[in-house]
């Protein structure tokens, strides 16, 4: 069976999304020439602005007398027992025990599935206890704790990526019906897959019992892509309020800010990307297909990057939302 999981987003207190990762962690289409074969699993996000970095480890397996469903329902059968996880900084030459802990403990929730959802095992280190540098070579390893072969994964972690610098001077955004605003970003060769967002708080105070509400709403602007820029049509900003906020007399609102947020993935999140697209189109077999670069075993291990920035709102757009048709009964 495949397995889709959602890992862009999978340890950061920041925000993300939205890359996918689709792994598989358990399978009944290989070869059997032995009764039971266990198969390493390893993938992580790693990111140096979040406040830990996690790796996940578990096994895929195959064997000739249960059927997958039922193995993956044993928690036992997911995880090695006396598995160590190390991240290793090749270029400070440091190396750092990862710890063992359960996710739910954390308030990162296995969803419901063909999986065991407790324990849901990650392998834990604090960033702030370890030195994890823009263009460090940092290697994640696995001692599964039998004498076999440690398992491995190699990757640089990416520069920040940032707005293009005359950009970044701006404090308040305009959005004009009938106008593009692009943005654009200076990313090293080593940010190679981008998302793009913009995100919107607005305040709603009700006259009638004086509460007073926070809501946020976000919009894809670029989803996945290799390019570095990213257009936002004013009319999106109009159209992502109208189509969350309903008329009332008795409520009104204001904007608190605008932000945007763009977040960047290494070569080797390209590259899955690019294997899986290649092969989900009209004329493909819609099969996904085994992307890894783990030394044995199956899953991957990247690098990302978050950069995000507060705005508020010029007076323009303020005069805008009360005059278009589509928000002047919004009350802002």
């Amino acid at each position: 069976m495949t397995i889709i999981r959602s890992i862009f987003k999978f340890q950061t207190v920041i925000l993300i999304g939205i890359f996918s990762l689709l792994l598989s962690s358990c399978t009944e289409d290989f070869d059997l020439t032995e009764p039971w074969k266990v198969i390493p699993v390893m993938y992580a996000m790693l990111n140096r602005f979040d406040t830990a970095q996690y790796v996940r480890i578990e096994k895929a397996f195959v064997s000739e007398d249960l059927s997958a469903a039922e193995i993956a329902k044993n928690p036992d059968s997911l995880y090695y027992k006396s598995a160590k996880v190390t991240l290793v900084n090749k270029t400070a030459n440091k190396s750092y025990i990862m710890t063992k802990v359960d996710a739910s403990n954390e308030n990162y929730m296995r969803h419901e599935g063909d999986f065991a959802t407790t324990p849901n095992f990650l392998y834990k280190v604090k960033t702030k206890d370890i030195i994890l540098r823009g263009q460090d070579d940092i290697v994640i390893e696995l001692d599964r704790g039998d004498g076999s072969k440690i398992v491995s994964s190699q990757i640089k972690m990416i520069k920040d990526v940032r707005l293009y610098e005359a950009d970044t001077f701006i404090r308040e955004l305009g959005f004009d019906p009938t106008l593009n605003q692009t943005y654009t970003w200076l990313p090293g060769s080593d940010a190679q897959v981008f998302n793009f967002r913009l995100n919107i708080q607005v305040e709603e105070r009700n006259s009638t019992d004086g509460s007073i509400v926070k809501k946020n709403f976000s919009t894809n602007i670029l989803s996945n892509g290799i390019e570095k820029n990213a257009t936002i049509n004013g009319k999106v900003f109009y159209d992502l309020l109208s189509s969350n906020l309903t008329a009332n007399p008795a409520i009104s609102r204001s904007i608190l800010n605008v932000s945007l947020d763009l977040k960047s993935g290494s070569k080797e999140l390209r590259d899955f990307l690019t294997i899986v697209n290649a092969n989900t189109g009209l004329t493909a077999s819609q099969e996904i297909p085994r992307y890894s670069n783990i030394s044995e075993g199956f899953g991957i291990v990247y690098s990302t990057c978050f950069w995000i920035k507060n705005y508020s709102v010029s007076p323009k757009t303020i005069n805008f939302l009360r005059t278009l048709d589509q928000t002047k009964n919004l009350n802002f």
